[in-house]
């Protein structure tokens, strides 16, 4: 059974809002947003979890500290949890190719997560800017 819960550990209420905000301990970054109510671990498209309002981990903290500073990073963690998403989520952002709607839904998207809460001139200046080389072994 999938429990959630904040992230002091207490238990979430039965009846949980659609929308309930996970607080971050590092205060120069905006809190975690964990939106929707259903739990889907078997995609890794994660906007189509956005469209359908299941429920998805807003990790663009990451794709800003990524683009921002100009080092290597390795992501180690255990299965089903969100690696490959998130290298969809990094692709999708700067991949150029889709057409003007496409790129103007991405955009709507990622305006409505954390990386334009931290930095609102990011996502203008970057989003669908890039050609990206995207290989999944």
């Amino acid at each position: 059974m999938f429990k959630c819960a904040h992230s002091d550990g207490a238990a979430l209420p039965s009846k949980q809002p659609r929308s309930s905000t996970v607080s971050s301990t590092d205060s120069n970054r905006a809190p975690a947003r964990i939106t929707g109510d259903i739990v889907d671990v078997d995609t890794n498209d994660w906007i189509k979890l956005v469209r359908e309002n299941k429920l998805l981990v807003d990790k663009t903290n990451l794709l800003l500290h990524v683009m921002k500073h100009d080092s290597s990073d390795i992501i180690l963690r255990p299965s089903h949890f969100g690696k490959t998403m998130l290298l969809n989520m990094v692709r999708d952002f700067l991949n150029v190719v889709g057409t003007d709607e496409e790129l103007a839904e991405r955009k709507r998207i990622f305006k409505s997560m954390n990386i334009h809460k931290v930095d609102p001139t990011f996502v203008d200046e970057h989003c669908g800017r890039y050609p990206v080389i995207y290989l999944n072994l």
